[in-house]
């Protein structure tokens, strides 16, 4: 089988030979399930919050407790990866439409800057 790359939530879909699985809302990490579909290789992207912020109003609140669920989720199921893209979203809320374009641009560039690592990865 071909490299997994797993992300988001969305349905499973089909891209250049490669099949992209969604995460959800209860294992927003699938790398051990996509593992049990039979992947020979894992790639798992990850969006680390600033969890480290003082809430200002009942959203923020709710937005941080969402986060801190996600992250000590995705720790344990990030075991099950080969490799994991860890994009650092401190500054914006994967939930903040309006900050898309800051979001795809700290994945383009981490994605980048680990290109090697990744390859070397899926080379194996």
């Amino acid at each position: 089988m071909q490299a997994v790359v797993t992300h988001g939530v969305f349905a499973p879909c089909q891209y250049l030979g490669h099949k992209f699985v969604d995460g959800g809302i209860l294992d927003n990490v699938p790398a051990g399930e996509v593992r049990k579909l039979g992947a020979d290789k894992v790639l798992t992207i990850k969006f680390s919050a600033g969890l480290t912020y003082d809430p200002k109003n009942i959203y923020e609140v709710a937005f941080k407790s969402i986060d801190i669920l996600f992250d000590a989720r995705a720790k344990e199921a990030m075991k099950e990866s080969d490799f994991v893209l860890d994009l650092d979203l401190s500054k914006a809320s994967v939930f903040n439409i309006k900050k898309i374009d800051y979001c795809y641009n700290i994945g383009y560039i981490t994605t980048i800057t680990k290109i090697k690592e990744i390859k070397k990865i899926l080379e194996k």
